[in-house]
C-alpha cells in the first residue's frame, strides 16, 4: 500500500470520526422532537458509510512484502499439490536468486551441544491487518509440522509471537533460535522428541 493511500484512508477515518461525535450529540437532540424526520434524512448517509466501512474491512489485500522466502521447489510443489498452478501467476512473489539462514522461511540446524541435536524453524508473516503477507508461507510451516509429526520421533511444537519493535529479522530470531537449540540437546528431549518451532512475525 502506498504512502499516499495511507493518508487518505487515514484522513477518511479521521472525518468519520469527527462526523460522528458532532452529528450524534446533533441527531440525539432532534430524535427528541422529530424521529422520523431524522430516519429519513439520515438513513441513506449512514448506510453509504456503512458500505465504505465493511469495503474497507473486507478488503483481502496484504500489505507490505515479505523478508523471508520459499525456494522455487518448495513453492512449485506445493501450488502442484493443491491445484493452484504455477506460484509466479498466483502470488507475484518472486524468491531471491539465494537463501540463507537471513531470509529463508525454513531454518534447520544442530545444537552446539556434544550430541548434536537436529532443530529447525519455520517463519510464517503477518501485516498490520492480519493478512498472510506470503499464504504459502503457512502452507509450508503446515506441510513441514506434518512431514515431521509423522517420522519416529515424537514431535516438540513451539510456536512464537514476538511483539513490539521487532520482526522476522529482529533478534527476537536469534533468541528464539538460541532457545530451539538448547531445548533440542536438553536431556528431557534428546533423542526423544524432534524440537521445530514456528515463528509468527509482523512489522512490530
Amino acid at each position: 500500500m502506498t504512502s499516499i493511500l495511507r493518508i487518505l484512508l487515514g484522513a477518511f477515518y479521521f472525518v468519520a470520526i469527527i462526523l460522528l461525535c458532532a452529528g450524534g450529540t446533533w441527531i440525539v437532540h432532534r430524535l427528541a422532537h422529530q424521529p422520523s424526520a431524522v430516519f429519513a434524512m439520515c438513513w441513506k448517509p449512514a448506510l453509504a458509510l456503512g458500505v465504505v466501512a465493511l469495503a474497507l474491512l473486507c478488503n483481502s489485500t496484504s500489505v507490505g512484502k515479505p523478508t523471508r522466502f520459499i525456494s522455487e521447489e518448495v513453492r512449485i510443489r506445493l501450488h502442484e499439490s493443491d491445484g493452484r498452478g504455477h506460484p509466479q501467476n498466483k502470488t507475484g512473489i518472486k524468491t531471491p536468486s539465494s537463501l540463507n539462514p537471513a531470509n529463508s522461511s525454513y531454518i534447520e540446524s544442530k545444537s552446539s551441544a556434544k550430541n548434536g541435536s537436529i532443530y529447525s524453524c519455520s517463519f510464517v508473516e503477518f501485516d498490520g491487518k492480519g493478512d498472510y503477507l506470503d499464504f504459502d508461507q503457512h502452507s509450508a510451516a503446515w506441510q513441514k509440522v506434518r512431514e515431521l509429526a509423522s517420522e519416529k520421533e515424537r514431535l516438540l511444537l513451539v510456536i512464537y509471537c514476538h511483539g513490539w519493535k521487532n520482526n522476522s529479522q529482529s533478534g527476537d530470531v536469534v533468541a528464539f533460535n538460541n532457545f530451539l537449540s538448547r531445548l533440542a540437546s536438553s536431556n528431557q528431549t534428546h533423542g526423544k522428541f524432534r524440537v521445530h518451532g514456528v515463528y509468527l512475525a509482523w512489522r512490530g
